[in-house]
């Protein structure tokens, strides 16, 4: 894969302006991370390792049975596309992780692709009812948000459905006659039971509560706790501004939105500077921290696994 270097210098050089202004505006009597709890910062990185442990069934349950195979592959697809996920910008993990799909699944790119797809849009279904939520804890009129949550709920549960539905419209609209044959092939084609469709949803949802637990643990571990309604909003807000992340793991815009977000929520401008620069990298690094674990479980496992049968 080449490298794009004034691309690549353009990322680097948003992040450092951008860290740099936090760091101008951040309270620096609040800025110490030697004051972070090590024993929340530990719980993140348990949480992460339970969220990157749900994210691997997740996938398993949307591959076609005679792929599934062992646990062990899917948990290091999970934690590599994670990795990869987590440091590209704008979420270009997602493009690579057909690659990732054949070479640790075996799955073909029709398969991969459409595992990938019904994912994310369970992903985007869970933040924008997240936001929803938060939002009316928050004080916002439920009358106002409540036909879209029975919209996103209903959505929830036939995803397939959906995603199907998208396929067959994109393959009418795109000229090529061999992508249009790709997204048909694309298409699930088996039903799905009730149970099958409620198993996917309790994994997605377990997703997301073990994130929402990490991202608990990291603001708490820096001395800012956040309430249940401002943790929805957190994770909804940050994966919105991940969209629009153009740098390396997002540094720099990631830490700008935290930092935007607590103002929000009524902090100075000042403390939410110095929380989102301590916060933030807890959340990187521990996430990194769980992939890595989760990876070197799995090829630990391997190694003794053989030796065994060796004997």
């Amino acid at each position: 894969m080449r490298i794009d270097l004034p691309k690549l210098l353009a990322g680097l050089s948003v992040s450092l302006a951008l860290i740099g202004f936090l760091l101008w505006n951040a309270d620096l009597s609040t800025l110490s991370f030697t004051s972070i709890r090590i024993d929340l910062a530990v719980a993140t990185v348990a949480a992460f390792l339970c969220c990157v442990g749900c994210r691997a069934a997740s996938l398993r349950t949307l591959a076609p049975a005679i792929f599934r195979g062992s646990w062990p592959m899917w948990f290091r697809l999970a934690a590599r596309h994670q990795f990869v996920f987590m440091l590209a910008p704008s979420g270009i993990g997602d493009v690579g992780f057909p690659f990732l799909a054949q070479h640790y699944a075996g799955l073909g790119a029709s398969d991969a692709v459409r595992i990938i797809a019904q994912f994310r849009l369970r992903d985007v279904l869970i933040l924008m009812l997240l936001a929803a939520i938060g939002g009316v804890s928050g004080g916002a009129e439920f009358g106002i948000v409540a036909p879209g949550i029975l919209v996103g709920l209903v959505s929830l549960y036939f995803v397939e459905d959906v995603a199907a539905i998208l396929f067959r419209v994109a393959a009418l609209l795109v000229p090529s006659s061999r992508v249009a044959a790709f997204l048909h092939e694309s298409i699930a084609g088996a039903g799905l039971s009730r149970r099958d469709r409620a198993i996917r949803v309790a994994l997605a949802l377990a997703i997301w509560f073990f994130a929402g637990t990490a991202m608990s643990c990291a603001f708490a571990a820096v001395g800012r706790p956040l309430s249940v309604s401002e943790v929805m909003l957190m994770l909804a807000a940050l994966n919105l501004i991940g969209l629009l992340a153009i740098s390396i793991g997002g540094l720099g815009i990631a830490e700008v939105g935290v930092a935007g977000v607590l103002i929000g929520f009524g902090d100075t401008a000042g403390n939410a500077a110095a929380t989102a620069l301590m916060a933030r990298p807890i959340l990187l690094i521990s996430m990194t921290v769980a992939c890595g674990l989760l990876d070197m479980h799995v090829s630990l496992s391997q190694v003794l696994f053989r030796n065994g049968a060796k004997h």
